[in-house]
């Protein structure tokens, strides 16, 4: 009986554990540890199971909501209605290396020929820094990254690269993320990141759907400018080609009227003829009957 006794009280203590934990578990407590003198029971293995899957789950939830978070920020600054491309750039990298714990960012953009990236904004150690600086696209590792449309991850930095290819300033970080910007495979720029520390899988694919919307958002906008110059041209054309057609207007006015006034003073000259004629015809008839009768 009094093995019996212990037995039951050893059962009910190990249910009761069991209650509690999954009790606790479903309060949201995934971090709680389990008895150890109970970890190898049935229900334990169970219920431990179910913890790890439920912190898996929500581990991956909490990634979801920080990218979507990351995303929803830099979306705001890229419809914000500023045309400086500087500013513009210096809020996108604020905005990436503040959500991914990031110490430096630099963003070049592909000029219209396609064969410079034009360095726009720099972001390092919490300060804005830039220097103009212009590298060749088929330069370097920002230019491979560029032509193999393919992003470039480096974990051993060498120590004179900032010095060499990158606008990041003058530490050489531990890791530097080099990604390609496009849109349908028409390459727009490059995104290069660096930081003390390597950049987990999940920060990469966050990094890689915020490029994405980063290359949407910067090729709307040159098309709008350059739809917008276009226009401009075009208005300005049409207003030289108005001015034109006025000045043209005026000057047929004025050859119309000098046209006028040559036939005024044709007809003026033919009437003075006229009169002159007449006036010898006079003449001559007088002299002839003067001599007549002479």
């Amino acid at each position: 009986l009094a093995e019996l006794k212990n037995t039951l009280n050893l059962l009910i203590d190990r249910i009761r554990t069991a209650v509690e934990f999954a009790t606790a578990i479903g309060q949201g407590q995934l971090e709680l540890k389990y008895r150890d003198e109970f970890r190898d029971d049935v229900l334990a293995v169970a219920i431990t199971d179910m913890q790890d899957k439920l912190r898996i789950a929500e581990e991956r939830q909490r990634i979801i909501n920080w990218a979507n978070e990351g995303l929803a920020e830099l979306g705001n600054h890229l419809h914000e209605e500023s045309t400086d491309t500087e500013i513009l750039g210096r809020k996108i990298l604020q905005s990436i290396v503040s959500h991914v714990d990031l110490n430096q960012a630099a963003l070049y953009l592909l000029n219209d020929k396609g064969d410079e990236l034009h360095r726009v904004a720099t972001y390092a150690y919490g300060k804005q820094r830039f220097e103009e600086h212009i590298v060749p696209a088929e330069n370097g590792l920002i230019g491979q990254a560029l032509k193999e449309r393919d992003p470039i991850y480096i974990k051993e930095v060498p120590n004179n690269y900032t010095r060499i290819t990158s606008g990041l300033g003058d530490a050489t970080p531990g890791t530097v993320y080099i990604i390609p910007l496009e849109v349908r495979g028409e390459g727009v720029g490059v995104l290069e990141l660096a930081t003390f520390h390597e950049i987990e899988d999940y920060q990469k694919e966050f990094l890689l759907r915020a490029c994405d919307t980063i290359a949407a958002a910067i090729r709307t906008r040159q098309m709008t400018e350059e739809t917008k110059r276009l226009l401009e041209q075009t208005e300005e054309k049409a207003q030289t080609l108005s001015a034109q057609e006025e000045e043209l207007r005026q000057n047929t006015e004025e050859l119309v009227a000098t046209q006028e006034e040559m036939q005024r003073q044709r007809s003026e000259m033919e009437e003075t003829i006229q009169e002159l004629k007449q006036q010898i015809n006079l003449r001559e008839k007088e002299i002839h009957s003067l001599t007549s009768t002479s």
